[in-house]
């Protein structure tokens, strides 16, 4: 999980970990909090179709663990082929909640790794 401040660096974080994948596959969950998702226009083209993109607002505010586990599926199923998944928070996401989330989530396949915050 990527958390900090809006404008710390998270997006050139998550840029930097797609360029330099070595054939990870990386999946990204991206929040933005924005009508423009401008967050997720920046990961797009590295990821094509493995990302999901909330811009629905602060994703420790606007989704419960099961609702987290509904978004993190489409990119944890077997054939979507991604061995990661990075969650990016909104500059205004409380990273506690969030590990909080992930720490509740009932997904078999979804293992919290850390934060860079």
């Amino acid at each position: 999980m990527l958390a900090g401040f809006l404008g710390s660096g998270k997006t050139t974080l998550l840029n930097h970990l797609l360029r330099r994948s070595k054939g990870t596959r990386i999946g990204a969950l991206v929040n933005d909090c924005g009508t423009i998702e401008i967050d997720a226009m920046a990961v797009a083209g590295a990821l094509g179709d493995s990302t999901v993109s909330l811009g629905n607002g602060c994703l420790c505010c606007a989704v419960d663990a099961s609702e987290l586990d509904v978004y993190l599926e489409r990119l944890a199923r077997p054939s979507a082929g991604i061995d990661v998944i990075v969650i990016e928070a909104s500059g205004l996401a409380e990273p506690r909640e969030l590990v909080r989330m992930l720490l509740a989530s009932e997904h078999p396949g979804i293992v919290y790794g850390g934060l860079v915050s």
